[in-house]
């Protein structure tokens, strides 16, 4: 352990001061950052395997750095693991401490032969979380501008005790040190207290214009304290249908060159279900339930052609005995629909500016890991595949996980003024896995424009 522990600071420069807490009695308003403010540091968890897609992000901040002032410029940031241990859900047995570090350097090497300089590479910092390998950075907490009582304003970390106690996740402390940012803990659980999985970062968002929007899985403690000390109340959402129960999955509000500054993209199940109907699904199996899809259909849309509206279908049907997979598996994804066209129109109607809203195609299924369990569920019982949804803007630059309707999710995202899609080319089967896209998988730091 001394010996990763001292190989580790050769390789960070982690800013060993005394960490800064900042406590409610500091606090005087509250606001989150937003997609359109300006990054500064993109923050992504080494996982096994990981090494092509460290390789791709850094060459997008490069790429970003290169026509970004020097005051702009931003950073990848990479935590490294402990170990790729047995709490991981990518491993079935516990892994040697320090594995993740040698490979982490093997990786750091071959970018360095890849640039040609045996120099130290810019923009490009790790730090050592000192837990288990875990692919969901933005879950650990969230970014705040914190005006202070004294006046001042600081940008802080807000640990959202992703792993509960007091303390919170070593995690949120190793890269608030690295970033020189205070951390703000706002539930202060209990030692013996479990945390509440919807008041993880990704169920914590807000809109260019400070408008917070929340899914309904958030604990009634943080949706308070988030009022409070914000003086808005959190619009909450329907979650509850997803697994995970983050509203980053199913909704996003980023950048656009238009005159509100941004658009809102949504997850639309009837867009995934009518690009069946045509033909067009790409590589998902969606087409398999085109026989389900006309059941639900009414009699009066039976005549018609595709595409269909979320009208066109009769959710009060039963499902068929004989049918039971294919018939839920299209009954939960026109009952999301519903769901999200109520979300998107609550978050539009209290939006002073907000008119470009734009659903992408998004193929929900029931939880594969509890098999014909889940369609006895009704509520978190849906996974997004590969959501489009779930993406990260750094400035315009729009990045996602390769999604299942890859033509058609890159020419609606083009229809945002500005624009520019990165598909990640690099594998992310493993965040697949847990459910998971490119947002849920990053934390971005960022700055007020």
């Amino acid at each position: 352990m001394k010996k990763l522990i001292i190989a580790t600071l050769l390789l960070c420069s982690v800013n060993l001061l005394a960490q800064v807490k900042i406590t409610d009695a500091d606090i005087k308003k509250i606001s989150l950052f937003n997609q359109t403010d300006k990054p500064t540091h993109l923050v992504v968890s080494w996982l096994e395997n990981n090494g092509q897609l460290i390789d791709e992000l850094y060459s997008l901040v490069l790429d970003y750095n290169k026509t970004a002032t020097k005051e702009d410029q931003i950073s990848l940031v990479v935590s490294i693991p402990l170990n790729y241990g047995a709490e991981s859900m990518f491993s079935d047995e516990m892994r040697p401490d320090g594995e993740p570090y040698a490979d982490a350097k093997k990786q750091y090497a071959k970018l360095q032969a890849k640039y040609k300089t045996k120099k130290a590479l810019p923009n490009l910092q790790f730090f050592n979380s000192t837990e288990p390998q875990n692919p969901w950075m933005q879950d650990y907490g969230d970014v705040l501008e914190v005006e202070l009582k004294d006046g001042s304003k600081k940008t802080v970390f807000m640990d959202t005790n992703y792993y509960g106690s007091t303390d919170g996740s070593k995690a949120v402390n190793e890269l608030a040190k690295l970033l020189k940012l205070p951390v703000y803990n706002p539930n202060n659980y209990a030692v013996d207290e479990l945390p509440n999985d919807g008041d993880r970062g990704g169920n914590l968002e807000v809109t260019q214009e400070n408008l917070m929007y929340v899914g309904n899985t958030i604990s009634d403690k943080l949706s308070a304290k988030l009022q409070k000390l914000s003086g808005v109340k959190p619009i909450t959402l329907d979650t509850q249908f997803l697994v995970v129960g983050h509203i980053d999955e199913i909704m996003s509000v980023v950048p656009a060159k238009n005159k509100c500054g941004a658009a809102l993209v949504y997850a639309d199940p009837v867009y995934a279900i009518n690009l069946a109907f045509l033909g067009k699904t790409g590589k998902s199996a969606i087409n398999n339930y085109l026989p389900n899809m006309t059941y639900f259909l009414k009699k009066a849309s039976l005549s018609k052609k595709a595409p269909y509206t979320i009208a066109d279908f009769d959710l009060t049907k039963q499902v068929r005995d004989d049918e039971i997979v294919g018939d839920t598996e299209v009954l939960n994804m026109l009952q999301a629909a519903v769901s999200i066209k109520k979300n998107v129109d609550t978050v539009v109607a209290n939006s002073k500016c907000l008119e470009q809203v734009i659903g992408l195609p998004v193929h929900m299924v029931g939880n594969p890991e509890l098999g014909e369990d889940a369609f006895e569920l009704t509520t978190r019982n849906l996974v997004p595949l590969s959501s489009p949804v779930n993406l990260v803007a750094l400035g315009n630059t729009l990045i996602l996980k390769e999604p299942l309707f890859k033509e058609q999710v890159i020419a609606e995202l083009s229809k945002i003024s500005g624009s520019k899609v990165h598909i990640i080319k690099a594998n992310m089967t493993s965040y697949e896995m847990g459910f998971g896209a490119f947002h849920c998988a990053t934390q971005v730091i960022r700055k007020r424009k």
